[in-house]
């Protein structure tokens, strides 16, 4: 028997054009803003997997490309407008696994005219990193 994957938390949105090209192979992503916070999420299928079982370092950082929507938001801009990507980096310090919620929590640092610049931390199902197991 199929069951149907978690619902999206409350409050999250799908970002504009994430339905369409490349995201069609990566998403769906999602965003809400909580104050000053912009947040970036989707939910961890099969096709974001490596072939240790944990989600792909690369589905990561295309969750981290899709936050100038939720950023555009919190400026008042249009979800048309052009953000591109200048400068990306990640630290990767756990791993996250099918069916886990991820988010990105990111704060804008600066904006200039033409770019703004953020940081963030990414949760796996509200956390940072994983619980410990116990050794059984």
């Amino acid at each position: 028997m199929n069951s149907l994957p978690p619902p999206v938390p409350s409050g999250f949105e799908q970002i504009f054009g994430t339905n369409t090209g490349f995201n069609l192979l990566t998403g769906p992503f999602y965003m809400k803003v909580e104050g000053d916070v912009a947040i970036v999420a989707f939910r961890i299928e099969q096709q974001h997997l490596n072939p240790a079982g944990s989600c792909h370092g690369a589905a990561l950082s295309v969750l981290a490309d899709n936050l100038g929507a939720p950023i555009k938001r919190m400026m008042g801009l249009p979800d048309v407008a052009i953000t591109p990507t200048i400068n990306l980096s990640l630290d990767y310090i756990a791993p996250a696994k099918a069916g886990d919620w991820v988010e990105l929590h990111a704060s804008l640092l600066r904006r200039t005219k033409t770019l703004f610049f953020c940081q963030g931390l990414m949760y796996v199902d509200g956390q940072i990193t994983p619980a410990p197991t116990s050794p059984t």
